[in-house]
């Protein structure tokens, strides 16, 4: 609803936008599935080959449909294959004052993964409709060899995916929602500045976890989701400014874990140093 109005808006036909203001009456909840990474190739296998990269396309980048299908159509000038960068144009985000001022699509970066740069674009220009009737029949037969499975996902699920493999992975918060364009005024806010260092790390991480197949190096996917972890754990405790500031100085997370794990082991070693000291000289004023 939303959409057409802001549609008749921006072509004249309505003189106010009353779609801002609009709220559902009623809350809709749906439950949203992943696609197991366990079941990614046998999933990706069963479309006809001339749809299997546009499938892995979008687990890979975590894009909406119509804004993969944009990058298949500009992918000379959006695909930066040397410096490993995806230029995704966002139209969902514009605002108002955004389409007044003639700008239709916002540009935001996601890291380009192997399996992204392995894909021979111009891909065959496809409706929507045609990928989501492939999505079903494919789910009808992975549902019907496995009573069990009961995998209902769409299209768009490849993104819930994609967010979901990078929370798995311990990747911040900052970079994801980079990534994927999701925000809310307040998120916003908070993640507003990206820092590079930050960034950077979160690339890597997602670099090593999409490798496909004997290709995964899981001791450096490992080593990669522990660093993580410990970053996660500090942008939970201090502004991501003072955070990057630190990844900077230390120039690595192991680095700075390694620093930080040894000053709070003295920190505690001199605190039971201290508490020693003064239960001594409690117990010399007390003769004992």
């Amino acid at each position: 609803m939303r959409g057409c109005l802001r549609y008749a808006f921006t072509n004249g036909h309505i003189k106010i936008n009353i779609g801002e203001s609009l709220k559902a009456d009623i809350p809709v909840t749906v439950e949203k599935q992943i696609l197991p990474r366990e079941l990614e190739d046998t999933f990706v296998n069963l479309f006809p080959e001339e749809y299997q990269q546009h499938v892995i396309g979008l687990i890979y980048t975590g894009t909406r449909i119509s804004e993969f299908m944009d990058l298949n159509s500009n992918w000379e000038t959006d695909i930066d294959y040397k410096n490993k960068i995806v230029k995704i144009r966002e139209t969902k985000s514009l605002r108002q004052k955004d389409i007044k001022a003639g700008i239709t699509y916002i540009i935001r970066e996601i890291p380009l993964l192997d399996p992204i740069a392995q894909i021979k674009f111009p891909l065959k220009v496809v409706k929507n409709q045609t990928i989501n009737k492939n999505f079903n029949k494919v789910l009808k037969k992975m549902n019907a060899e496995d009573k069990n499975l009961n995998l209902k996902v769409t299209p768009h699920c490849m993104r819930h995916t994609f967010i979901t493999r990078c929370d798995e992975l311990n990747i911040n918060e900052t970079a994801s929602m980079s990534w994927t364009g999701h925000k809310t005024n307040k998120m916003h806010r908070r993640y507003k500045h990206k820092t590079t260092k930050i960034m950077v790390e979160a690339t890597e991480t997602l670099m090593a976890s999409s490798q496909r197949g004997d290709n995964l190096n899981t001791d450096e996917l490992q080593k990669k989701i522990e660093e993580d972890k410990f970053l996660k754990e500090l942008l939970a405790k201090y502004p991501i400014e003072i955070v990057d500031k630190l990844l900077i100085q230390y120039d690595s997370i192991e680095s700075l874990r390694d620093t930080l794990y040894e000053n709070n082991r003295l920190k505690s070693q001199n605190s039971t140093a201290i508490s020693t000291a003064v239960c001594r000289q409690d117990t010399k004023k007390e003769g004992i």
